[in-house]
């Protein structure tokens, strides 16, 4: 019982973790990442919630990979087009949600996929169908096709967006983000200035302000790929998983607001890496855990 102890994520030597069939809680930590050499990774069975770490996309050695029989929330991380070595994949019965991948398209040893029994998800990508033993989830069909790059696999276990792509990563794990007008489709460079509740100067977007939007899904890791940034709010809405670690690549971030919604696990630290934060609001979730003591680096903080 009980999560997992960070000391399971410091042994950098492991090469199989198993930990299927207990009772235990808690959410995934993001430093899973750090365990390189990690060839198969099982914690089917338990009750695990939160949402799944883009880390895992720095298992590049990972072969086997399976989280069912959870109740882990959020979209499916498209980082995870990342495991190069991967051959099976097993996230079925959990309660994910938004599409099923495209990068997973890109992993040429994957032969089994299995995600039935996530409610939420609404669709997943054609290739699928031609991997052995792919199952479709009851009620979803194909997603359309999209003209968003496709991030190809490299030696680099993290992929390089521009914000284009990281915009449109964000855009899919969303659901219902208020406005038709958020599309991927249309190939214009500047199109994302267009988007309802987006604002930018000159090319750069600077703001996103979903709130009240009855938006839900969760909050993409591509979005600390947005860096230009200065605010964020998608303050009432019906958001899930956990503050995805990559945030703190919003080096100039001045104002977080993601209130009332249903957040879970942690404070990520990368929220208190945010050293031009002055506004903080994160009232109204289901978030755990202990106040860090680093919020006292934040110092230019005028609410919280």
């Amino acid at each position: 019982t009980g999560s997992i102890s960070d000391s399971v994520w410091s042994l950098s030597k492991l090469e199989v973790l198993n930990l299927d069939m207990n009772s235990m809680t808690g959410s995934l930590s993001s430093k899973i990442g750090e365990l390189t050499k990690l060839s198969s990774v099982s914690i089917s069975g338990n009750s695990l919630t939160g949402s799944i770490p883009s880390e895992f996309g720095l298992l590049a050695s990972v072969s086997e990979l399976s989280l069912s029989n959870n109740a882990l929330v959020g979209s499916i991380p498209s980082e995870l087009g990342s495991l190069i070595s991967l051959t099976s994949l097993d996230l079925s019965s959990n309660s994910l949600t938004g599409r099923v991948p495209d990068e997973l398209c890109d992993l040429t040893q994957l032969s089994e996929v299995s995600v039935y029994s996530n409610p939420g998800l609404v669709c997943y990508a054609s290739c699928l169908s031609t991997k052995t033993s792919f199952i479709p989830p009851s009620g979803i069909s194909e997603c359309a096709p999209t003209e968003t790059p496709t991030v190809v696999p490299s030696s680099s276990p993290t992929p390089i967006l521009t914000p284009e792509e990281a915009m449109c990563n964000v855009q899919k794990g969303l659901i219902g983000s208020g406005d038709e007008n958020w599309s991927c489709t249309s190939g214009e460079p500047n199109s994302l200035c267009s988007w309802s509740g987006v604002t930018c100067a000159g090319t750069d977007v600077t703001e996103i302000s979903l709130s009240s939007g009855s938006v839900g899904g969760s909050i993409s890791p591509s979005l600390g790929r947005v860096t230009t940034l200065t605010s964020l709010s998608l303050s009432g809405n019906e958001l899930t998983g956990s503050i995805p670690a990559s945030i703190s690549g919003l080096v100039d971030l001045t104002s977080l607001d993601l209130s009332t919604n249903d957040l879970t696990g942690s404070i990520s630290d990368s929220v208190w890496s945010l050293s031009k934060l002055e506004v903080l609001n994160l009232d109204m979730n289901s978030m755990t855990g202990s106040l860090s003591s680093k919020i006292g680096e934040l110092t230019k903080l005028s609410s919280v």
